[in-house]
């Protein structure tokens, strides 16, 4: 049928279809970047979070606390064991197991949270990687914040 003879109807709803399928095979192609830059960049976050987690472990001290960061002994994922205790009664004690598998979209712990997080999420955030805990985007400094602070209040009671 000609252009110049379709109805207006007919042209809003070939273009409104045509702004749907556009929308959906941007979705699909940041869903694709998005999941690329999780397996690219996965690894590297993994290093730094441990860097992290290190970093306060050892500023317990300050406050009472030790700590050791030790392999978990993973089979397949890598994997560390954060455990934490009171000076003065070392049988007050916390600890949790991280794993990660290079590509996946996440961080496994064991126990999980009080709220039954048992797998922190990976995102892109302004184009930059995060661990999503408790739906805010979180830095390896914060996510260390987030995995350590329940544990330390625990051990502190």
């Amino acid at each position: 049928m000609n252009d110049s003879i379709t109805p207006d109807w007919i042209k809003e709803i070939e273009a409104a279809e045509a702004v749907h399928t556009a929308a959906a095979r941007a979705t699909v192609a940041e869903d694709s970047l998005r999941a690329k830059t999780i397996q690219a960049d996965g690894p590297a976050y993994w290093r730094l979070l441990q860097k992290e987690l290190y970093i306060a472990v050892e500023g317990l001290k300050r406050v009472g606390i030790t700590g050791v960061i030790e392999d978990a002994f993973a089979v397949k994922e890598k994997g560390i064991q954060v455990r934490i205790q009171r000076t003065d009664r070392p049988s007050k004690q916390a600890f949790v197991k991280l794993f990660y598998t290079d590509g996946d979209p996440g961080i496994q712990r064991y126990p999980a949270t009080a709220e039954g997080v048992s797998a922190l999420l990976f995102d892109v955030h302004n184009d930059t990687m995060a661990l999503y805990g408790d739906g805010d985007a979180l830095t390896p400094e914060a996510a260390a914040r987030f995995i350590l602070e329940p544990m330390v209040k625990n051990v502190k009671t």
